[in-house]
């Protein structure tokens, strides 16, 4: 995933401009723009090992908050910018289970038990849009919780809630380990505003579609990703993750 050069929302009016001035059909400039992926974004990177174990205990799943990114923007009319619209959300991620277990599908996806979920974090009430925005809560938060839900009271403490969509959804499925491959694995998901992902036929690839994901976001969101494991000895060993959010202006 690269972000070696992030054009600012004054960057892509410019030369949104200039192709209007060759007398371009609005709807080619358009496609020109998405096609070269010429949008301002947000990014985060994460590069450090971490594993999220399930329990022993009755409740055997496991939710580690591994990467959050930066709010994204919000646009101010005083500035010409009326509304941004969220256009993609792209992961990169770099991870494995234990490598070992599982009754069939070594190596596949199908049966695999750990896996990751993203969110949107929305401001909580009452917490004013232009209030201090709590960079880097990833890192505070420690706490061994069974699933992003159970988070909810330590994300209202830091000014921040899950957005829902309308049947009370707050976690969507990224991808999943391959099922005892002990080695890492580079995966990239992209979600795409109002693009239906189809499903590969035979197996699984593990990876979530994604659905209603873009359409409940807006801007002042953040997204959360989140390590998830279930049934004793499942370990979701994460080496890295990327998460860019590209916005249209």
């Amino acid at each position: 995933m690269s972000s070696d050069h992030v054009p600012s929302p004054n960057d892509v009016y410019a030369v949104r401009n200039i192709l209007r001035s060759l007398k371009l059909p609005p709807e080619l400039v358009l496609s020109i723009l998405a096609f070269a992926r010429y949008n301002p974004r947000v990014h985060a990177a994460r590069h450090e090992n971490r594993s999220y174990r399930a329990s022993s205990m009755p409740n055997h799943c496991v939710a580690g908050l591994y990467l959050c990114t930066p709010v994204i923007p919000v646009p101010h009319p005083s500035e010409g910018y009326d509304d941004f619209k969220i256009a993609a959300v792209t992961f990169a991620l770099r991870s494995a289970d234990q490598g070992w277990g599982g009754d069939r599908g070594h190596g596949l996806y199908r049966g695999s038990w750990t896996w990751f979920e993203a969110s949107i974090l929305r401001r909580a009430a009452g917490v004013p849009e232009d209030g201090p925005v709590g960079d880097g809560i990833e890192h505070g938060m420690s706490h061994r919780l069974s699933e992003p839900a159970a988070a909810r009271e330590l994300l209202n403490a830091l000014g921040w809630d899950f957005a829902k969509s309308e049947d009370g959804k707050v976690a969507w499925t990224v991808q999943c380990n391959r099922v005892a491959h002990r080695a890492p694995v580079d995966h990239e998901v992209c979600w795409r505003r109002h693009e239906c992902r189809a499903k590969p036929e035979g197996d699984d690839d593990g990876k979530g579609d994604g659905a209603g994901f873009l359409e409940l976001m807006r801007p002042g969101d953040r997204v959360a990703l989140w390590g998830r494991a279930q049934f004793p000895s499942w370990v979701n060993n994460v080496e890295s993750a990327e998460i860019t959010v590209d916005y249209e202006v």
